[in-house]
């Protein structure tokens, strides 16, 4: 009777201990199942918010494109050429300046109107002797010949020149030179062959600026 006893609570308490064992497999496989969704619901909340991310990022470079093809537009739109922004007063790249062009167009014909003319003051008195090289008329003659050789042409004026000297007055007869459409350089040429011909100390030679045209009438 009393094995049969013993044999009874060694079984109660082995049941006891299987219970024990089960309800502490199943309180792990609960623990591990919630440990299981925690981690679940961290992945799909991570997940959810690297997406909104993505979303977020894609907005704002789509509106950096449409920003940035607006400026190309708006830059195009500034240097095209002959394009005038009525709005805008200030220089713009490729704005055709009419009145610079005008002006430019006028500079060049008023240069090509423009003409130097040289005057030559030549004395024909001896500058040792102060007395004339030549008469009147053989002077205007060798002036004449040096005149063609270098220009192939001349105009020439008369002229009386005078100066005094203490109490002395000297008169001398003189040739104005008149000459266009040539250089200072083959002025200085011609007026060294004058100065010898005639044995001066030197010549007075003028610069004028003039505008020259060959009138041919109506």
């Amino acid at each position: 009777m009393d094995n049969n006893i013993e044999n009874s609570n060694s079984d109660n308490k082995n049941l006891d201990n299987s219970n024990n064992n089960d309800n502490n497999s199943n309180s792990n496989n609960n623990n591990n199942k919630l440990f299981n969704l925690v981690v679940l619901i961290i992945a799909v909340a991570a997940l959810c918010t690297s997406g909104a991310n993505l979303v977020i990022m894609k907005k704002v470079m789509d509106n950096q494109k449409k920003q940035s093809n607006k400026r190309i537009e708006r830059f195009d739109n500034e240097v095209k050429p002959g394009k005038i922004d009525k709005s805008d007063k200030s220089d713009k790249v490729g704005k055709p300046d009419i009145a610079d062009d005008d002006k430019d167009a006028k500079d060049a014909d008023d240069a090509d109107d423009k003409d130097i003319q040289y005057v030559m003051y030549l004395g024909t008195n001896d500058k040792d002797t102060n007395k004339p090289v030549f008469d009147e008329d053989e002077a205007k003659e060798k002036a004449e010949e040096v005149l063609l050789e270098h220009f192939g042409g001349y105009t020439i004026s008369d002229a009386d020149g005078g100066w005094k000297d203490g109490d002395k007055i000297y008169t001398e007869y003189s040739l104005v030179i008149y000459l266009s459409d040539t250089d200072i350089e083959s002025v200085h040429k011609a007026a060294d062959e004058l100065i010898k011909k005639f044995n001066q100390s030197s010549v007075l030679i003028q610069e004028n600026e003039t505008s020259t045209e060959f009138y041919e009438g109506k």
